[in-house]
């Protein structure tokens, strides 16, 4: 019974730990396609005020 325990305590600690990296992951993830998505839009702002300036 007392094994049977330690294991329970030891998946949930994996699935935790599991989990934990997962979310990290997925944190990153979205964080830097957001950095991607603005510096797209920067770019692209910076050169249409310079193509507008020009014309």
């Amino acid at each position: 019974m007392k094994d049977l325990e330690e294991l329970d305590k030891k998946t949930l600690w994996d699935i935790t730990m599991k989990g934990t990296i997962y979310l990290t992951q997925l944190v990153l993830g979205v964080f830097l396609v957001c950095i991607g998505i603005g510096y797209i839009w920067i770019s692209v702002y910076v050169k249409v005020k310079s193509w507008i300036r020009r014309s």
